[in-house]
């Protein structure tokens, strides 16, 4: 599954990525968006054509275009950078003079460290960032439990995460779809799957309904357009190598009330103080849009997002000038989903 994403919190360290080489329709001037704040394509390619920040070798930017692989790594740190920012605001917390001080010399000594240059507006945006990372950090250690409006932002926070599915899901090889089909044209229920098809496993119970945030892209979709009482499927999630391939009947949908999550959200709240906001910035990235031109969404891997490719075939540029309008006369790109 590609794109699984969940609630339970790993301690992770938390540092700003300073360096990022390493690694819905939106509007015609945007790369993507995240808590409703948009990333502009204009963003994007000035960090990208600043070689302090994504480095000299071989970046392969070129006068009006920029790879389609740095430009999503550098929409990805982007689109993180805006969640920090947005989420403090959320919050209500203010950055303070202090905060902005730390931040430049957290800065400064990334420079130092590593001996790179960064242009002036890449040097704000990564103060701002740190800035609202440490301001988000500091309240998020401070979460209380026992406090509903600590608990109700953090309700507010991931909505699809308290949209339920009730369904049954078994999990079954390709190979043994046409025995599948036999068994249930032969009246066997999804969960008597596994007692008639040998291998076949269940894996979820209509009694635990699962949130859409916890789900692969091609379930949550599938379940979506289901109808409630059939059986459908199957659904291969992922490729051949590492996927799976599902079967499933939907019995309800349902949407948990705050007053219904309130313990659920009290041992969310336990956890992100101990163990930091890093997690939650993943959670909510993946509620990220990315302009179909450039992506398909953003999944996260230890931590840190990424945007995951278009399924077409990629061009090897991306003419920016194009996208922002500099350059009228230029040829759009073919493939890679850029064509306006």
């Amino acid at each position: 599954m590609h794109r699984t994403r969940s609630l339970a919190l790993a301690a992770l360290t938390v540092v700003a990525t300073m360096v990022v080489s390493s690694c819905g329709v939106l509007a015609d001037d945007s790369a993507g968006s995240v808590l409703g704040r948009t990333v502009t394509i204009e963003s994007v390619d000035q960090l990208s054509r600043d070689e302090g920040f994504v480095g000299s070798q071989d970046s392969g930017v070129e006068d009006g275009s920029v790879p389609g692989d740095l430009f999503r790594s550098v929409l990805a740190f982007e689109l993180q950078r805006t969640a920090w920012i947005a989420e403090a605001d959320r919050w209500g917390l203010e950055i303070t003079p202090e905060m902005t001080d730390a931040a430049s010399q957290q800065v400064e000594a990334q420079l130092s460290a590593t001996g790179a240059t960064y242009e002036r507006a890449t040097r704000t945006k990564l103060e701002e960032y740190v800035a609202a990372q440490t301001a988000l950090e500091t309240r998020f250690s401070q979460l209380d439990p026992n406090n509903d409006g600590d608990l109700r932002l953090l309700y507010e926070g991931v909505p699809s995460y308290w949209e339920r599915t009730c369904v049954a899901v078994v999990q079954i090889d390709p190979s043994q779809e046409a025995e599948v089909d036999r068994a249930l044209a032969e009246g066997a229920t999804i969960e008597e799957l596994p007692e008639v098809v040998e291998g076949a496993t269940q894996v979820a119970d209509p009694s635990q309904c699962i949130p859409g945030a916890q789900l692969p892209d091609e379930l949550r979709e599938a379940f979506d357009a289901a109808r409630r009482g059939t059986n459908e499927g199957p659904v291969a999630v992922g490729d051949a190598a590492s996927g799976a391939t599902y079967v499933f009947r939907v019995d309800g949908r349902t949407s948990v009330a705050f007053a219904d999550a309130r313990e659920e959200l009290a041992q969310i709240a336990q956890g992100l103080a101990q163990q930091g906001a890093q997690a939650w910035i993943g959670l909510i990235l993946e509620e990220a849009e990315v302009d179909p031109r450039f992506g398909t969404g953003v999944s996260s891997s230890n931590g840190q997002p990424t945007v995951d490719a278009p399924p077409m075939p990629l061009t090897p540029q991306l003419d920016l000038g194009d996208m922002l309008g500099t350059t009228p006369e230029a040829a759009v790109p073919e493939g890679d989903g850029h064509a306006h």
